[in-house]
């Protein structure tokens, strides 16, 4: 059995980003009891990557078991996350990025137990999506992702068709991953997709990758914060992530297929998203005679999809809207005492 030196790798992902959210990440990633860490800063060119305040957090929190891996120029988020698998001493690696929260001290511990307990090499927990207001985290009520959650652990089959022919996919900040699976995915993807890394999980899908559900709130989500929100069609974020998107479609295309339904009905719907002009989640903003126009061909093409639409209508599963204000101020605390010592060793 191979031995590592950590029981998870912890990747922080930055670009031009505020430190305050930068520090309150890395706390919650330092808050984690039972489980050994490895944390790993990888900037992707920003004007001012903050690795001296970095240095001296860690420093403050006497934690060592830390990478810096700086970028002369931005090359895109999957490049930044690729070249940082070199580095990693670990079993698992959780992706994340400034603003998003661990959830609990010890989540990974939790997390890490559930997927060994499935025999999984991959898995996705539930997440609380919240807006800063001042010092205040106010939960946000959005549809969870993905919307179906009964299929993991039982049905690989039906796990690829939900992520990839119903485009029920998982939350990128969502998942905890064996790090030598994540590596070999971005490894194939890098190259050819540039911002929209979540793609790996698709590929992992079409493979019938070992997945489970963790059902837990593992992860406080910032909303309205990273590329991967963008709402409005023609923003330019929106267009990149599309492109990346159906990019991967085609990569599944050419990979070998084992069934001739799922290779067609997934192209027509790879080649209707691109082409369309209104939401996957359609419901709402559009006038009738537009969804009917353009959905009308899918259901056609694709039967069940009606009954997908219906059932995620009627039966919407939503993020929860609570939130543990102890765990979130504790964090916040440290930080400002952090923040506070700092500047006056600085006026000192």
């Amino acid at each position: 059995m191979k031995k590592y030196s950590y029981d998870v790798t912890v990747i922080v992902a930055t670009y031009n980003q505020n430190l305050e959210k930068i520090f309150l990440t890395l706390q919650s990633i330092l808050e984690q009891r039972k489980v050994k860490i490895q944390i790993i800063v990888a900037d992707d060119g920003s004007k001012e990557n903050h690795f001296v305040e970095i240095k001296s957090f860690f420093y403050y929190n006497k934690f060592l078991d830390y990478i810096l891996l700086p970028s002369d120029k931005n090359n895109g988020t999957v490049i930044n996350y690729a070249r940082c698998f070199e580095q990693c001493k670990s079993k698992y690696t959780k992706l994340i990025s400034p603003g998003d929260f661990l959830y609990g001290s010890t989540i990974l511990y939790d997390w890490i137990n559930h997927i060994e307990k499935m025999y999984a090499k991959i898995s996705f927990c539930d997440a609380i999506f919240y807006q800063r207001e001042g010092n205040k985290f106010k939960p946000i009520k959005v549809m969870a992702a993905p919307q179906v959650v009964s299929v993991y652990n039982k049905s690989l089959n039906r796990v690829r068709n939900n992520q990839l022919i119903y485009n029920d996919l998982w939350l990128g900040a969502s998942i905890l991953s064996q790090t030598e699976l994540m590596a070999e995915y971005f490894r194939e993807i890098v190259g050819k997709v540039k911002f929209g890394e979540d793609n790996i999980y698709r590929l992992m899908a079409f493979r019938e990758v070992e997945s489970s559900y963790f059902p837990q709130n593992g992860i406080l989500y910032e909303y309205g914060a990273g590329v991967s929100n963008s709402i409005d069609m023609s923003n330019v974020w929106h267009k990149r992530l599309m492109k990346d998107w159906f990019t991967t479609s085609q990569l599944i295309l050419e990979l070998p297929q084992k069934h001739n339904k799922f290779y067609r009905r997934f192209k027509y719907f790879s080649n209707w998203k691109i082409n369309s002009t209104i939401q996957f989640n359609f419901i709402n903003n559009h006038g009738i005679i537009r969804i009917i126009k353009e959905l009308f061909p899918l259901y056609a093409h694709i039967p069940m999809m009606l009954l997908w639409h219906l059932r995620i209508y009627l039966f919407s599963r939503y993020t929860d809207t609570e939130i543990d204000d102890e765990k979130i101020n504790y964090i916040f605390k440290k930080v400002i005492k952090f923040v506070n010592n700092r500047e006056d060793d600085d006026e000192i």
